[in-house]
């Protein structure tokens, strides 16, 4: 979609003006009104239960084995049939699942997966790809991805340094080319939700304080933070554009599901992921059209939020909300440790301000000037220590880029979802590296487009003066 602006007219939000006369840019109803190929969950349900069955059961073997063996089945079968939608959708509903049993298997396995997912693509409909190839957020992205991620390699002489990057920029790249379909979008969006929701099960029973997190044999295995940002995700799309993205309609089933991804993502812990839930309905606080349906999403929160503290985890939830916002807790207890990195950063840049330490080099430095081994827990933090003030301003520019896409996508639709994955990504690039497939999920729905999803068209308003015509814009998609 592009406004096309001919000389001395400007263009503001929907508006094109300073010409012989105003044209005003409306999107209509969605092209694509096919009902979501449910299917598609059910095959996710499929791929997953089993895997969960064994966890349950205490064997990661026969879990994994399971998993990838119908997975490749199934993708297979769609593949042979030159059904991309379906395989691509199926490996976005089970990113949950490949994200907890990548220990047991291949831990960058996911980005090949990405990477295979984009081939076919490719083979099958290259108009697609052509689209993504002329987008003007992804394709820098990948493009300059793929580049810091060799002069890591080049520099560190391990393969893996800053591997995983690729799982947010191939994981945004396959979310965007399904969002262009949602009636296959749907289903995959549910089968995070229905993937989630089967992890939580199978490892209910080795009772660890925090959801997501167990210890199988000697085989640890998951995080909160996986169980969290994918049910924040559900949570924002149940409420916000009045579930239309679940295919909920305005249904009070939308409710239910906000109430359920409510209880996963208190008992998981995640305070990151409760900033992120938070961004969905503050969004719609500030968006009009949006704001009446708080009132009852509110309530059934509020009620889900009491009946979870009521449970006998209760007492779990309330430590780690104490750990936030107790008096006698220090800010780096209550940023387990996310301070240190902050207060450390101004050091580490100023000593090579410009271009940085060099990529790869992040744990390193921050191994010599603090003893931790571990990643630095902000994107921001990590980029600014390996590539300078140039990598900084880099990445402002890209979030800008996304917000501002998100934006004109609200102007245009009036949908929120993508301006509150976009939020969703700058929040979560403020406390961890981003380098996992759900904050490309998050990413893929924030620069979502609307070129074949809307029919965008221009309204001629009246001429200026009688027998005047209005030509003053060409628009087209």
């Amino acid at each position: 979609m592009r406004v096309v602006i001919r000389k001395g007219e400007r263009y503001s939000g929907r508006k094109v003006t300073g010409g012989r006369a105003a044209t005003t840019v409306k999107a209509s109803r969605p092209k694509e009104s096919s009902k979501p190929k449910w299917s598609i969950l059910w095959q996710v349900i499929l791929l997953n239960a089993p895997a969960a069955y064994f966890i349950y059961r205490g064997s990661l073997f026969l879990a994994a084995l399971s998993f990838y063996s119908l997975l490749a089945l199934l993708t297979g079968y769609h593949a042979i049939r030159h059904q991309i939608l379906h395989v691509n959708a199926l490996i976005v509903g089970c990113i949950p699942m490949l994200m907890l049993l990548r220990p047991l298997f291949y831990h960058n396995s996911i980005s090949i997966i990405f990477a295979g997912v984009l081939i076919a693509w490719s083979i099958s409909h290259p108009r697609e790809i052509l689209h993504l190839l002329k987008d003007r957020v992804l394709l820098p992205l990948c493009v300059l991805g793929f580049l810091y991620w060799w002069a890591s390699f080049i520099a560190t002489g391990f393969y893996a340094t800053n591997l995983r990057l690729f799982e947010l920029t191939l994981g945004a790249c396959v979310v965007f080319l399904l969002g262009r379909f949602r009636s296959y979008l749907t289903p995959a969006l549910w089968g995070i939700g229905a993937s989630t929701t089967l992890i939580v099960a199978g490892l209910w029973r080795y009772g660890t304080e925090r959801l997501g997190l167990a210890e199988v044999g000697r085989q640890p295995l998951g995080h909160p933070q996986q169980v969290g940002m994918a049910a924040s995700l559900i949570l924002i799309l149940s409420l916000a554009d009045k579930g239309r993205w679940l295919w909920l309609k305005g249904s009070a089933w939308r409710y239910v599901t906000a109430a359920g991804a409510t209880a996963l993502l208190l008992l998981s812990t995640s305070r990151t992921s409760w900033l992120l839930a938070l961004t969905g309905p503050a969004v719609l606080l500030l968006m009009r059209g949006q704001r009446r349906y708080l009132i009852p999403a509110a309530l059934i929160v509020i009620v889900t939020v009491g009946g979870v503290l009521a449970s006998s985890r209760g007492d779990i939830i309330l430590k780690y909300v104490d750990k936030v916002i107790s008096p006698n807790r220090t800010m780096s207890q209550k940023t387990s440790g996310r301070l240190e990195m902050y207060e450390a950063f101004p050091d580490l840049f100023l000593q090579s301000p410009v271009w940085g330490w060099g990529p790869g080099a992040g744990g390193t430095v921050y191994h010599r000037s603090s003893g931790e081994t571990m990643m630095l827990h902000s994107l921001f933090l990590h980029i600014g220590v390996e590539l300078g003030i140039i990598g900084l301003a880099l990445l402002i520019v890209f979030y800008a880029a996304v917000l501002h896409r998100a934006w004109v996508h609200r102007s245009f639709t009036g949908e929120v979802v993508p301006l509150a994955g976009a939020l969703c990504v700058c929040i979560d690039a403020l406390a961890h590296n981003s380098f996992n497939p759900l904050t490309g999920a998050y990413l893929g729905l924030a620069l979502t487009d609307l070129s074949r999803c809307w029919v965008v068209r221009t309204v001629p308003s009246l001429p200026r003066r009688p027998g005047e015509m209005n030509e003053s814009c060409a628009l087209s998609s």
